[in-house]
């Protein structure tokens, strides 16, 4: 590798921008799904449906404009009955929050991605229906309202307008009385944009600002970035002010962004810029409940007659698709540890879930199509081909294999009404023929969320490209490195795939017990149905277990065994359910007769109505090498996080040792902001391998408000916004969140910068792809965009050689250590 027209040293980022700029391609919009949770029954929505529609197609519209064309929304999801309102984009109420007060426009600034983060919609907003009928006369307007809450929740941008009241001295991020609103921009005020019929005649208002409008320090967004919008979402996130390190950069707005000097183009500003903006606009609505006992039709060929059965706590039962990669990528170890993670997840799946099996290597197969768990028959079917599943020995083509399964998926006729999801277990090496990006959006196109599960020989590279696939196509990503994770993994993807809002009580990642042990746990007024699910490794004639409620009385536990013909030790597979529980203290009591039992045990509360529920949410920020502090983010609550009660995380370390961390919400050390409603704490993890965390939110006590410090609102028509603060709850409740994080050995420092390049910069440096030895050189190259990156051992400068983008000659990037706080800033 010669080194030729060598460049100066100059940010990661110029190079980006420059290898965009030589390319001048014309714009392809990029879709971006979403989720709605909407308040009221699938019933009572029929007849609202059109006036949803006319809102989501204006959001589709302004974001469009915003972007130059470079965005539009894709396939949104509407969820009724509230479902999914834990995890949804959008929560859609009717015209009050979880806090009492009337419901106003707002979004959790930078909360794409993080559950339990959202935008916030109404029905009527400000209790006006006069003035804010979003169904009614703002139905459009509604639409460029949820545009500029997407500016915040999508693009972590803030506010253009004035606020009502001063500058607080340590938050820059919010409004001021002071400020000087930007005009033509979506960050200001998008009431505009219409008329009093709702017609769309100003689209200039929908514009991101940029350097021309937004160049002084007189508003929440210049305060927060030191530059406009356009500026920002244009930059790599390495640019930003250290304290605003977390948003997402993408870099086909580069292309897209207007010339120094001119003002953004109007992409509305005829009806073919209307319809192009909507080109990529899909509108489904799913309801998130049905009526309890009813029948429910869901496709041919289920064993059971007339292929209906009954809903379970009014819930409409999900679809998922195991999909396991059988090839030669896949070790025996990783899929002896698959199929015992599956087994373990039908003994211990709701009755009615919908399961199937599918393997991939360079081609797929339907081993079993999806069926309801609505009897030991199917269940039993189902682990009998998990357990003669083998690994097929061909070499991987990834992305050829999951664009096959997804032509297939129409042919098992899925219930259009269930939530569906494939579950991938790989190792994420994707071999030849088509990317993985391109097999994953093949999958989400079929109309299935798409879960990533990588086992314990996977790379840091594949483990960055897992996760990619995963977000882009409505999935999360998980670790199945071990039998505990793959297990953990797998309950949790179950109750983020599950449009009921499941909220855990009690949780025990594993423990041993020698004659009986009495858990403690308090049960409060919310819960409409208790559940509990034990896994234990016992004799079935002598252990029992049941849930005992205030009063003494117990609900006697069901174990059934995996081998109903063995004797003795066997593994078993417990569960109980309680309907309307008693609030109060309650036990969990497990009695094996004298004798030893290892056993991992876990209590959900089912709410009676999603509305109001309280649910609990947790992820581990950075620390992905040993030694980079980890970040413990947590928050609990409904509509808005509940800040002021006992937050605690027990960290289970890959040697089994656990220790406890208090975590706080007071605005110090890796805490944001005070009063926020999300709480954190820090660790450094000491070794390599998967760190867990049980996190317990306790507000029995009632000390707990909701906190809207940490949202950002809408303006009114005529200026200023709700007054931020707490607002005291009524709810108790104590509450349990499970998170993790796989930790790699300590990294080269060239292996850092490639492996945050890989992230920052994914378009042009396309994971998953190894590190080879060339000469003096550590090269990686990016098949799917023809790109060598490397490093010189001899000068210490990174380089980069691909003709697409850089041009015929190699680049000289600079030295590596001019990218090493980047890197490690990103937990690299």
């Amino acid at each position: 590798m010669n080194r030729t027209r060598p460049c100066a040293l100059r940010p990661l980022a110029l190079l980006v921008f420059a290898s965009i700029g030589l390319a001048q391609a014309a714009i392809v919009p990029k879709d971006f799904d979403l989720t709605v949770s909407y308040w009221d029954t699938a019933a009572n929505t029929e007849a609202k449906k059109a006036a949803i529609q006319t809102s989501i197609q204006g959001l589709a519209q302004a974001v469009f404009e915003a972007s130059n064309g470079a965005h539009r929304i894709g396939k949104v999801t509407v969820y009724t009955d509230a479902a999914f309102a834990d995890r949804a984009d959008v929560v859609w109420r009717n015209d009050k929050g979880d806090d009492g007060n009337n419901c106003w426009f707002n979004a959790h600034v930078g909360g794409r991605g993080k559950a339990g983060q959202r935008i916030q919609h109404c029905d009527v907003g400000a209790g006006d229906k006069t003035a804010y009928d979003m169904l009614g006369n703002k139905k459009l307007a509604g639409g460029y309202i949820l545009a500029h809450e997407w500016g915040h929740f999508f693009y972590a941008l803030y506010d253009e307008y004035a606020g009502t009241s001063d500058c607080k001295p340590n938050d820059p991020s919010g409004p001021c009385k002071a400020d000087i609103a930007v005009e033509g921009s979506i960050m200001n005020n998008t009431w505009a944009a219409t008329d009093a019929n709702d017609n769309l005649v100003n689209p200039t208002v929908l514009n991101f600002s940029t350097s021309k409008n937004n160049n002084a320090n007189t508003n929440a967004q210049f305060r927060s970035y030191g530059a406009s919008c356009w500026d920002t979402i244009t930059r790599p996130t390495d640019q930003d002010p250290a304290s605003q390190r977390w948003r997402t950069f993408f870099p086909e707005l580069v292309a897209a962004k207007p010339a120094a000097g001119t003002d953004p183009t109007n992409e509305l500003s005829t009806p073919e810029g209307i319809a192009a903006s909507m080109a990529g606009l899909s509108i489904e609505f799913k309801p998130g409940a049905a009526a309890p006992g009813t029948a429910l039709a869901l496709r041919n060929g289920f064993a059971s007659v007339g292929n209906t059965f009954a809903t379970v706590s009014g819930q409409i039962p999900p679809t998922r698709l195991f999909t396991v990669d059988i090839s030669s990528a896949t070790s025996d170890a990783d899929l002896a540890r698959i199929k015992n993670a599956l087994i373990e997840d039908v003994g211990r799946s709701e009755k009615g879930v919908i399961l199937g099996l599918a393997t991939v290597d360079s081609d797929a197969k339907v081993v079993l199509a999806p069926a309801a768990m609505d009897g030991a028959s199917n269940s039993k079917a189902l682990k009998d081909a998990i357990r003669a599943l083998k690994l097929s020995g061909k070499d991987p083509a990834l992305g050829d294999a999951l664009g096959k399964l997804a032509a297939a998926v129409p042919g098992l006729k899925l219930n259009s009404q269930s939530s569906q999801s494939a579950y991938l277990f790989s190792n994420g090496f994707p071999g030849s023929g088509a990317t993985l990006a391109a097999g994953g959006t093949a999958i989400r196109k079929a109309g299935l969320n798409l879960f990533t599960f990588a086992g314990a020989g996977t790379d840091d590279s594949s483990v960055d490209a897992l996760t990619a696939l995963a977000e882009d196509n409505g999935g999360e990503f998980y670790s199945a490195a071990d039998n505990t994770s793959a297990t953990e993994s797998l309950q949790q993807a179950d109750e983020s795939s599950s449009p009921g809002l499941d909220n855990e009580i009690l949780a025990d990642t594993a423990t041993a017990v020698t004659g009986s042990k009495e858990v403690p746990f308090f049960v409060d007024s919310s819960v409409g149905t208790l559940e509990l699910s034990l896994e234990a490794s016992a004799d079935p004639s002598k252990l029992t277990v049941a849930l005992v409620d205030p009063a003494g009385k117990s609900t006697a536990a069901t174990c059934e065994a995996d081998d109903t013909g063995a004797t003795g030790v066997q593994s078993l597979q417990c569960e109980a359910s309680v309907a309307t529980p008693a609030g109060g203290n309650w036990k969990l009591s497990i009695n094996n007769g004298g004798a030893a039992a290892d056993l991992q045990y876990s209590i959900e509360g089912t709410p009676g109505s999603n509305l109001g529920a309280v649910t609990a949410e947790a992820r581990i920020e950075k620390g992905k090498t040993v030694g980079a502090p980890s970040i413990i983010t947590a928050n609990v609550g409904g509509d808005f996080p509940i800040t002021g009660i006992q937050v605690s995380a027990q960290l289970i370390a890959p040697d089994g040792k656990t220790s406890t961390l208090t975590l706080l919400d007071d605005g110090k050390g890796s805490d944001k902001e005070e009063n926020d409603g999300i709480y954190t704490g820090q660790f450094n993890p000491a070794s390599e391998g998967d760190y867990r965390a049980i996190i317990k939110f306790d507000n029995s006590a009632g000390t707990g408000s909701f906190s809207t410090e940490s949202i950002s609102y809408v303006p009114y028509k005529g200026g200023g916004q709700p007054v931020k603060g707490l607002f005291k709850t009524n709810k108790t409740f104590v509450r349990t969140a499970k998170t993790h994080v796989v930790v790699k050995g300590a990294k080269t420092d060239f292996d850092r910068v490639f492996n945050f390049a890989e992230v920052a910069y994914k378009s042009i440096f396309p994971a998953p792809t190894t590190t080879f030895d060339y000469q003096n050189y550590k090269v990686r190259y990016y098949k799917d965009s023809n790109v060598y990156l490397a490093y010189n051992t001899g000068d210490g400068n990174l380089y980069v050689y691909g003709p697409a983008q850089f041009g015929p000659n190699i680049l000289k990037v600079g030295k590596v250590g001019v990218f090493l706080a980047s890197a490690k800033a990103a937990g690299y």
